[in-house]
């Protein structure tokens, strides 16, 4: 199978939070908490596609709870995208 390539954004309601460049199907992204309020949210990555992948998006739900600084990491293997 080919490598995926493409970008990934990470939003919460449509504003966008960070977004990276597939690189050897790997990406880091780090999103501080002290960017959010504290209360719920629903962390969306959107994949863009490739020629080889189909784009896709997944949900996850984040929960912050306070102003400490905290990292949140996605990690998005090849078969979560594909």
């Amino acid at each position: 199978m080919p490598t995926p390539t493409g970008t990934v954004t990470i939003t919460e309601q449509f504003k966008k939070l960070c977004a990276l460049t597939l690189s050897a199907a790997r990406g880091e992204c780090t999103l501080s908490a002290r960017k959010l309020a504290t209360g719920n949210y629903i962390i969306v990555a959107t994949y863009s596609g490739s020629a080889a992948y189909l784009g896709s998006s997944k949900a996850l739900k984040l929960m912050v709870v306070g102003p400490k600084a905290t990292t949140t990491m996605f990690d998005l293997s090849e078969s979560s995208v594909a």
